[in-house]
């Protein structure tokens, strides 16, 4: 257990072999050593100090809303062994990328200057809509603080400099024609060309009161049957066929209880398709401990 209380727990899954590469715990921030020592994980203060500069950064002279209750902090391992951090909280382009002097702030302030080299790709991938429907809506870390990705949020994505870009053209098709089931997001790397499409399904969650006496939010009981037909409108023949017969099965295969999954395809520059993962996510009881 990463976190003091188990919350949202997902298995990563590389398709090319099927072995589990990682195990990702979720936990939001306010639960986390980040805002209290009296939760873990255990950070040193140098990581923590930088883990919480992206949280922290306040955007000046804009009515975006920063809600401190939607930030949530992943940690990826295997077998106890941190992988990296993704730090979750939205951060509006238009009103932090598209002027010098607010990138440069935005930059300095979180303390990541590799963002730099990856302003031209993510500049590039999202000029169909203008920054007017982008986001920031994270960054990735080595277990040291070093940066590694920044994600990026678009209803419509710029794919023509791909040379080849049928296969992410049809992935791409499933947020931009089912905006309702389905969000599209990307990975942008300052130290690689290769791109992360990952596609983030719509299950649906209902409010109870009646969980240990606390209110909550709780993924709905049929979470499963909705992931099966998502499975099938990506590989049936007439489908997008993102993804073959026998990779929809795996996944079907590691469905169980009250489970769901979203996807990733690592894409190279040319557009080829390097590999594809899934995460199988569970539910886990939590106890929301500042009650107590």
């Amino acid at each position: 257990m990463i976190f003091t209380e188990d919350y949202s727990i997902a298995d990563k899954y590389r398709l090319s072999d099927g072995a589990k590469i990682a195990t990702v715990e979720m936990m939001p921030v306010r639960f986390t050593s980040l805002a209290s020592d009296d939760y873990a994980p255990t950070l040193d203060s140098g990581l923590k100090e930088t883990i919480n500069k992206y949280f922290d950064y306040k955007q000046p002279n804009t009515t975006d809303p920063n809600y401190s209750f939607d930030n949530d902090l992943y940690v990826y391992h295997l077998d106890g062994v941190v992988q990296e951090y993704f730090c979750k909280k939205f951060y509006s382009y238009s009103s932090t990328a598209t002027n010098p002097s607010t990138w440069k702030l935005f930059v300095d302030r979180i303390g990541q200057p590799k963002v730099n080299d990856a302003k031209k790709h993510i500049d590039a991938l999202t000029n169909v809509t203008d920054a007017t429907v982008t986001w920031f809506t994270g960054i990735s870390l080595t277990p040291t603080g070093e940066l590694i990705s920044i994600r990026i949020f678009d209803s419509s994505y710029d794919l023509d400099e791909l040379e080849d870009n049928d296969f992410l053209s049809r992935v791409n098709e499933i947020p931009e024609g089912r905006y309702d089931i389905c969000k599209g997001t990307i990975d942008v790397y300052p130290d690689s060309d290769i791109i992360t499409y990952r596609l983030n399904f719509v299950y649906p969650k209902f409010f109870t009161e009646d969980y240990k006496g606390k209110g909550l939010l709780r993924y709905d009981q049929d979470t499963k049957e909705l992931a099966k037909s998502y499975l099938d409108m990506m590989s049936r023949d007439g489908g997008t066929k993102v993804l073959t017969v026998d990779q929809a099965a795996f996944i079907e295969s590691k469905l169980e209880g009250e489970s769901y999954f979203n996807l990733e395809f690592d894409v190279n520059p040319n557009g080829t398709v390097a590999e594809v993962y899934a995460y199988i996510q569970t539910t886990h009881e939590f106890d929301d401990l500042t009650t107590q």
